[in-house]
């Protein structure tokens, strides 16, 4: 493993690498999870090492690559943002390489990883994410997951020439160690 920060049984996550930037780039711009909420301006492998460096300098947010354990490959971007101490907060957000077979049980690997540091050494008390009201499928995964549905943000993201609604979910501290003390 290439120095990984948290451990799952079949991924990892590392920091990432200026020359992740390339892939972190296309997934963002590409992938359904993270290419969903791109500000729709396209984004050059240089702007991808950007976005890494930046993900590094930046205390308000905390980057990660994910890699498989068993070839180490990286296979996937996470960015936990917007973090406020203060308010013990933060949003949530991966892309996943389009082309990852398995990529939901990576993403349900990985989640669960990042929202056990969120919760257990960031001592945060509620992780949120958004995602498109059409796509139930994924709304669905996250609530398997223990994200609940707090409401909506309607006409929230211009995607193929239409408005869309945004859904808003979260997880707070004491869901999560509910859901920690039933495994």
């Amino acid at each position: 493993m290439r120095t990984p920060f948290l451990v799952g049984s079949t991924i990892y996550l590392r920091p990432l690498e200026p020359e992740d930037g390339p892939s972190a780039a296309r997934w963002f711009r590409e992938s359904e999870i993270g290419g969903r909420f791109a500000s729709g301006l396209p984004m050059s492998e240089e702007a991808g090492r950007r976005l890494v460096e930046a993900l590094t300098r930046d205390e308000r947010q905390v980057g990660m690559g994910v890699a498989r354990r068993a070839d180490d490959k990286l296979v996937a971007a996470i960015r936990l943002y917007s973090l406020q101490p203060q308010r013990r907060s933060g949003g949530y957000r991966l892309a996943l390489d389009p082309a990852l077979r398995g990529a939901e049980k990576v993403a349900a690997e990985a989640t669960r990883l990042v929202l056990a540091y969120a919760f257990e050494t960031l001592n945060l008390n509620r992780i949120w994410l958004h995602d498109f009201a059409a796509d139930q499928a994924a709304r669905k995964r996250f609530a398997k997951l223990g994200f609940v549905e707090e409401g909506t943000l309607r006409q929230e993201a211009w995607r193929n020439g239409n408005y869309e609604d945004v859904v808003v979910m979260s997880m707070l501290r004491a869901e999560w160690d509910r859901l920690a003390r039933s495994r």
